[in-house]
């Protein structure tokens, strides 16, 4: 089906949200959970696989050696803003 070319009288879009708004809204009640947390990005485009791995390339880095940060939680989201989430990191 082929979206409308023209936008229907009576009817209007409104944008409520970006991804920053929705990270620093799972940030906030991370922080209010206990949770040490910082947003990485908002920015992430392109296929998710890749974009995972160089999160979990992230997670790795801060597990084995606190860089860049020390804290045990990331909020991440995708480019899209149909996805967010909290990942506790444990050391070994």
């Amino acid at each position: 089906m082929e979206p409308p070319r023209e936008v229907p009288a009576g009817v209007y879009n409104y944008l409520i949200g970006n991804n920053l708004a929705a990270l620093e809204a799972a940030k906030a009640i991370a922080v209010r959970e206990g949770f040490e947390t910082t947003i990485l990005t908002s920015q992430n485009t392109g296929e998710a696989k890749i974009i995972a791995k160089a999160f979990m390339g992230i997670a790795k880095e801060i597990q084995d050696s606190q860089n860049p940060v020390k804290s045990m939680s990331t909020t991440s989201s995708s480019s899209s803003g149909r996805r967010s989430s909290l990942r506790r990191l444990k050391h070994q």
